[in-house]
């Protein structure tokens, strides 16, 4: 960590929440005792105690609505300390630190340096807090002629980092009891509010994320798409990204304090590419955060995978005694070109607006989102291609004997069929549609792929389903014309799936099983599937077995012994 406030933050070495990692990057570490009472025994208890009462709450909507007055709760004292803050001093100290955060999360990623117990846990929570905390001096009118004494401005993030923490905390349990509605209820004890949540679906849930995910979590992208896209910027800014992102690391690296002129990097870039000035601006703005553009605090943790954050955004513009101010963090460049490379480039939520709204740029990610599903196809039919097992792909119609095809591509209610493999061995027939899904890792990302899935797209397969089921005929007569096959499937089974580019919370809970990319194999041939979870109840000598669909289907029970 070679920053500004580098030499400060050593020198307080005696912080007691500020650790040092390989020996140099400085990191908090999360107090939650210091602010409990406070915030929660005598803030949020008495609120919700006001609004609720006392009584026990299992009611599925009022659970909502208590967990998100909880988050509104936490949004709005984190927001209210944060705009208290008006140094440009306190959000360089936040800057710093979210700095060291990002080299931290790549040495670690890169098991340069290893992380201890009393960080890990609460790492990626840390780092977004920052993010946010940082966000806010967009919103802001700093100045740097008032000082603050260090000590007082980390008692300040650490006390935001409490805060920030709770508000991550409350919006990751409401995501998750949207979409396993009965895993909490709420009580109080001795006057103090708490979130409980049922025993077994609490470790159900615990056991899947960890134990299957881990397991899945081999996401597929196209890696050739971000040269495209750097091509693409080359043909209609005539800017070339990569001495783009370079001017950014040298005029960061010549400056004392981390901090640019805005003004000054599209007039460097227009010289060095021999572009216009007003290409160059849009460029730079494509990668810029101010209050033109950034979200509240609420919309910034419900919708994380908005490209309208300092995440995919490295250049933060703050108003310093009335002058605008670039902060730009070396690591900070680098994770963010990095979040566009491998998730950003793929989704045209994520790529800026300020490119979007070139003609050529526009139609360049539409047609690369248009041709996701089909990459993913690509790598699933490598899966079945001399597998043995007959299979047809984009099905749109069906070949009949002595008669016309029967269409379904344009047939109300049904239309193409993404796969339909026949396994003989097993006497199964699988029915699948292809999902092509953003990368996510929390509760809160999770859920939007659990909408899509139960409001649009098992109605989708429902419907296919349902119409192979009833046309078991047409698909005989087209496999014994197109693979020759001298066996019935007439009383074959036939089973509706998924298949996946990455792990998602639907995989555990849905009406159709979602199967990921390097589990497809093995799903078809029956050598693996969602495995039966058991649940010892020794005080009352039961067992409880689940099975998938996990949190909606109920438990067989079986005495022990």
């Amino acid at each position: 960590m070679q920053g500004y406030f580098c030499g400060w933050l050593l020198v307080i070495s005696f912080y007691m929440a500020l650790i040092y990692v390989g020996e140099t990057i400085p990191v908090l570490t999360l107090e939650r005792e210091l602010f409990e009472g406070k915030y929660w025994n005598q803030g949020l208890s008495p609120f919700i105690a006001n609004k609720y009462g006392h009584g026990t709450i299992s009611d599925r909507e009022e659970v909502d609505m208590v967990l998100m007055d909880c988050f509104e709760y936490f949004v709005d004292k984190f927001e209210t300390l944060v705009r208290q803050q008006d140094t440009e001093m306190f959000f360089r100290c936040v800057f710093e630190l979210c700095d060291a955060s990002i080299e931290l999360a790549y040495r670690n990623l890169s098991k340069s340096i290893q992380l201890p117990d009393s960080i890990i846990d609460h790492f990626t929570v840390y780092r977004r807090v920052l993010m946010l905390i940082f966000e806010q001096a967009c919103d802001i009118e700093l100045t740097a002629k008032k000082h603050v004494d260090l000590t007082e401005a980390l008692d300040v993030i650490q006390e935001l980092y409490y805060l920030g923490f709770r508000c991550y905390d409350f919006a990751m349990q409401l995501a998750t009891h949207k979409m396993t509605p009965n895993i909490f209820y709420t009580e109080f004890v001795n006057g103090i509010f708490i979130l409980s949540h049922h025993i077994h679906l609490d470790e159900i849930n615990r056991f899947l994320l960890k134990a299957e995910l881990d397991a899945d979590y081999k996401a597929f992208y196209n890696p050739s798409v971000f040269d495209e896209l750097k091509k693409t910027i080359k043909d209609r800014f005539f800017i070339d990204f990569d001495e783009a992102i370079q001017l950014v690391h040298f005029l960061v690296r010549s400056s004392s304090d981390h901090t640019i002129k805005p003004s000054v990097l599209p007039i460097h870039l227009a010289n060095v590419c021999g572009t216009s000035r007003d290409r160059a601006s849009t460029f730079y703005s494509g990668l810029t955060i101010s209050r033109k553009n950034k979200q509240c605090i609420k919309n910034t943790i419900l919708k994380p995978l908005s490209g309208k954050r300092y995440f995919y955004r490295p250049i933060l513009i703050a108003v310093v005694d009335g002058v605008e101010k670039a902060f730009v963090g070396e690591y900070k460049v680098l994770e963010s070109i990095r979040a566009l490379e491998t998730n950003g480039v793929h989704w045209k939520e994520d790529v800026p607006d300020e490119w979007l709204e070139d003609e050529g740029v526009h139609n360049f990610v539409q047609k690369k989102r248009d041709a996701h599903s089909r990459l993913l196809e690509d790598e699933i039919e490598r899966i079945f291609v001399g597998s043995g097992c007959p299979y047809c792909r984009n099905v749109e119609s069906f070949r009949q004997k002595g008669k016309n095809n029967v269409n379904i591509g344009q047939q109300k209610g049904v239309g193409e069929i993404d796969f339909i493999i026949v396994n003989k061995d097993r006497q199964k027939v699988f029915i699948a549609e292809t999902k092509y899904c953003r990368t996510r890792c929390d509760p809160i990302a999770f859920r939007a792929d659990y909408t899509n899935f139960k409001d649009r797209y098992e109605p989708q397969l429902s419907n296919k389903e349902t119409w192979l089921r009833s046309n078991l005929k047409i698909l005989q007569e087209d496999l014994e014309l197109t693979f020759q096959i001298n066996y019935s499937i007439l009383d074959f089974d036939l089973e509706a799936v998924f298949f996946i580019n990455t792990p998602t919370f639907y995989m555990f809970d849905g009406k159709y099983k979602a199967v990921t990319l390097n589990r497809i194999k093995d799903f078809i041939e029956g050598s693996w599937d969602f495995p039966d979870i058991t649940i010892n109840d020794d005080e009352n000598n039961r067992i409880f077995t689940y099975s998938h669909p996990y949190f909606s289907k109920p438990p067989v029970i079986t005495r022990q012994g």
